[in-house]
């Protein structure tokens, strides 16, 4: 069988993904052990088809199959004219990008005519952890409110990644034993941190909102809770509260960071909560 072939055999089992996953998994590893060049020059024929779907599976697939070393291949089709083949790209950066996914998404951030891709680079971004896209997020976040058709806007997703960005800062600044305070500052601005509590009295359900530290804050003020498969050791004692900044002549934007570590979470070690507004815990 010739790798054209393997690469149709690939794509005809998309749906195997959940039907029939071992099978999909030898697939996936037959084609992942022949030529790269080749399987990507297959692919990339595939992406200049006339039928978008075709385009997007393409795009979904060859991600699929390559993970963040895909991320060149596919970044020279985020500005396809297909509203589909935009979304579906910047959803696979989100899933699987790297940095130098950052200046395509910001060019779909700030000017692709459909919000649902405006919300997707949005995120992607905010999966990517770049803390220089801060401003541009915090732009979005004030200004773009227009609804896709499931009801997300870029507003929400921008606030929901700059909450992901500066997540991944901190995790990154309390890795063994961290100072109680700590800063860096960037092209723009500045960033700072600093360990307000740590062992602290926890709802034994985990519910912030039951745990008497937290009962006070309104519900509008929380932001998702999270758990995570996170690459962090620290000598901080769980449950701690981390409370973050970012500054620069453009914006601020302020987080509470609690994190809570999980003994027996499957595929994840921490969990954790949001706090949107900080001067909620000094009134």
């Amino acid at each position: 069988m010739d790798i054209s072939q393997r690469v149709e055999e690939f794509l005809k089992a998309r749906p195997q993904i959940v039907t029939d996953p071992d099978n999909y998994r030898r697939l996936h590893r037959e084609l992942v052990a022949c030529d790269r060049d080749e399987v990507l020059a297959c692919f990339e024929r595939r992406m200049q088809l006339s039928n978008e779907e075709d385009r997007s599976e393409a795009v979904e697939m060859v991600t699929r199959l390559y993970g963040s070393d895909a991320t060149k291949t596919i970044l020279r089709f985020i500005d396809d004219p297909s509203i589909v083949v935009r979304w579906v790209v910047c959803g696979c950066l989100h899933d699987y990008g790297d940095a130098q996914a950052e200046f395509a998404l910001l060019n779909r951030l700030k000017y692709d005519p459909d919000c649902q891709v405006r919300g997707t680079a949005a995120s992607a971004l905010g999966r990517i952890g770049v803390v220089e896209v801060l401003p541009a997020l915090y732009q979005v976040f004030e200004n773009d409110h227009d609804v896709d058709e499931l009801g997300h806007t870029p507003s929400n997703c921008a606030l929901d990644a700059m909450t992901n960005v500066l997540r991944d800062w901190v995790v990154r600044q309390i890795q063994g034993t961290p100072a109680r305070k700590f800063e860096e500052v960037t092209s723009r601005g500045k960033l700072t941190g600093q360990v307000n509590a740590e062992e602290i009295p926890f709802d034994p359900e985990g519910r912030i909102q039951n745990t008497e530290r937290y009962a006070h804050v309104p519900l509008n003020k929380m932001g998702f809770g999270w758990m995570s498969q996170l690459d962090l050791e620290t000598s901080l004692k769980a449950p701690f509260e981390i409370e973050v900044a970012y500054v620069d002549p453009t914006c601020r934007i302020e987080r509470i960071m609690v994190f809570q570590q999980i003994a027996d979470g499957g595929d994840a070690n921490w969990a954790g909560h949001t706090i949107l507004d900080p001067s909620v815990m000094k009134s």
